[in-house]
């Protein structure tokens, strides 16, 4: 994914990803706009980004080398799609995905 927009100070980015773009904030930014951002937590998680792409094995190396913890060893459903879950380096849950469709 490209990068669409970064804001100067990194608390705020945007990845382009075809008609729409997938938007990131910073807890930090979170609270100057008022808002009470909780800290992840891999034990319970309440929502899941997952990213599709034709080099998972690349892709995850890059995640665990800027901080990433892989969940578990990759694992093929059972309609074809491997999968690798894995933790950003602030615990938010991630999924790199490969299809075989």
């Amino acid at each position: 994914m490209a990068r669409a927009f970064l804001h100067e100070g990194q608390d705020y980015g945007e990845l382009a990803t075809g008609e729409t773009k997938l938007a990131f904030s910073s807890r930090a930014l979170m609270r100057q706009l008022g808002k009470d951002p909780a800290k992840a937590r891999p034990d319970a998680p309440v929502f899941e980004i997952a990213l599709e792409t034709d080099d998972v094995p690349a892709a995850l190396a890059r995640a665990v080398a800027a901080g990433a913890v892989l969940v578990q060893v990759a694992q093929e459903e059972p309609w074809g799609q491997q999968i690798w879950p894995y933790f950003s380096n602030d615990s938010c849950p991630h999924e790199r995905a490969y299809d075989r469709f």
